[in-house]
């Protein structure tokens, strides 16, 4: 028998960060680096810059969580790669703790780039503010496919921030708005059914945008991240309830997903390795 534990729970601190699982950096050719090993720019060490802000993704699952929207929880997971079998067990037993799914959606690798450390670089975005960052210049077609993945984060992170903003939930019956609204016995009723159907459009809007927003969604993109196939994560490294025995079950480390965030000079500066500290953040 399933025991059922309160959302409230589930919900993330706001004020708390998951550390990060992700170790590795991808170049569009194909190389596989290790972050920490990576040269500093401006004496700093590089870091993970999120495009969706991690400030926003918690606040839209602690929203979730507070309107009980599974559907929406498995969303977001789904977006950011989490393994189905964790998705599932998670979501059929609320006893157990969502830590894991959590961090796969704060650290979805498609919503992290590698750049200067935030104190060298400068106009670093705010907490729950948009990374505009993309290519504008020789514009190849995997350059195009992430602009267009960039393009669509936005549009998401916009929905999230709707979403994060409702009051409550869509009802699971859309009550029709009384005509004609402009009667006075219709205004009340009316302003209901209108903000009923506006949250109700805005959950299906941001669910449809992150089924429009998987790897596979950008294939000359995610090829070209997936190039280096002879990556072999040590075996600590790996989830034991992922890829090392299943295979078919999408994760960070399998074919079905990207091993890890984009690197490219591109986004700071020409000169990575000397004036990338003192180059303003690439615009969009």
């Amino acid at each position: 028998m399933i025991r059922l534990m309160s959302f409230d729970k589930w919900k993330v601190d706001p004020k708390g960060r998951f550390n990060s699982p992700i170790t590795t950096a991808v170049k569009l050719d194909g190389t596989v680096l290790k972050i920490g090993g990576l040269e500093k720019i401006g004496g700093e060490k590089v870091t993970r810059h999120h495009i969706i802000d991690i400030r926003t993704l918690q606040d839209v699952w602690n929203k979730a969580c507070d309107f009980q929207q599974i559907d929406v929880l498995k969303d977001l997971a789904l977006w950011a790669g989490t393994p189905p079998r964790l998705i599932t067990e998670t979501m059929n037993d609320h006893s157990k703790p969502p830590n894991k799914v959590i961090q796969y959606i704060c650290w979805n690798p498609f919503n992290i780039v590698i750049g200067p450390g935030s104190s060298v670089r400068p106009s670093n975005p705010g907490d729950r503010e948009f990374d505009f960052i993309a290519y504008v210049d020789n514009l190849s077609l995997v350059r195009l496919e992430f602009n267009e993945h960039v393009k669509r984060l936005r549009r998401i992170e916009r929905y999230m921030k709707m979403y994060v903003a409702m009051s409550e939930p869509p009802p699971a019956t859309i009550m029709a708005p009384p005509f004609p609204p402009s009667a006075p016995q219709n205004t009340n009723a009316y302003a209901i059914a209108h903000d009923q159907a506006t949250n109700a459009a805005t959950v299906r809007s941001l669910t449809m945008l992150l089924k429009a927003d998987r790897p596979s969604a950008f294939p000359t993109l995610f090829k070209m991240l997936r190039e280096q196939e002879k990556l072999k994560p040590k075996k600590a490294e790996m989830d034991k309830e992922t890829d090392a025995k299943r295979p078919k079950i999408a994760s960070v480390y399998s074919p079905d997903y990207i091993p890890g965030a984009l690197l490219d000079p591109l986004f700071w500066d020409p000169d990575y390795s000397s004036r990338a500290q003192v180059a303003g953040s690439a615009s969009f």
